[in-house]
């Protein structure tokens, strides 16, 4: 009997850190801890009954499944690339964030916006943003930007400000932008993009003075 009270001590300690220390397991992919020999299932049936049926336990092993499930189900369809694995979860926004991930690293490998289709509302257009912003960025072709536009947005303005976004990024890293540059954006971005020129040029400028009195030293 008192081997038995200790063992029942001992899972229950398992549990109540487990639920202590939920965010800490999120990130590191651990599960409920049980004895050596003993299956999840025989653990738990040697708790107390009372302990069993506490609405908070309850509560505490439901967050703890969902958890699981959803590292579980992310990892085999990111690991299989199969975005069909994440029906596997339960719930609808379980689902869609499972599905949201696998899809854009699918996009981000091929370069390719189009598989974002298969998502819809915010998360396609952030899926779609995401991609063409990179593609743009990496050409330094400020004419891609105009795709995002073409997702469906809540409102025209959305859309439009995410392509003064794209635009914007493009010019900040390109090294053939000037001021022209920024009469391809609207309204405050236009403001934003000549302060960042402005800053390229003395950055430029001041390089110039420093590689000029390295090679010229005075003597």
């Amino acid at each position: 009997m008192k081997q038995a009270i200790i063992a029942v001590s001992c899972i229950s300690a398992f549990f109540l850190a487990s639920c202590m220390n939920q965010s800490d397991n999120s990130s590191s992919g651990s599960t409920l801890p049980t004895p050596p020999g003993r299956t999840f299932d025989e653990s738990y049936d040697m708790l107390h009954k009372n302990l069993r049926s506490d609405a908070g336990f309850q509560d505490c092993m439901q967050r703890q499944r969902n958890t699981c499930a959803i590292q579980s189900v992310t990892e085999r369809a990111r690991t299989k690339d199969d975005v069909a694995i994440c029906d596997e979860l339960s719930e609808e926004n379980f689902r869609d964030n499972c599905k949201q991930m696998i899809v854009l690293a699918q996009a981000q490998k091929t370069g390719d916006e189009s598989r974002c289709n298969i998502l819809s509302g915010s998360s396609k257009q952030g899926c779609v943003t995401s991609i063409v912003i990179n593609k743009a960025v990496q050409s330094w072709d400020v004419k891609l930007c105009d795709k995002i536009e073409s997702v469906s947005w809540e409102t025209a303005i959305m859309g439009r400000d995410y392509k003064n976004q794209c635009v914007l990024k493009v010019i900040q890293t390109s090294e053939k932008s000037d001021i022209k540059s920024c009469e391809l954006l609207d309204g405050n971005f236009q403001n934003e993009c000549k302060q960042i020129i402005e800053m390229k040029k003395r950055q430029m400028e001041s390089m110039k003075r420093f590689n000029e009195k390295t090679e010229n030293p005075a003597r």
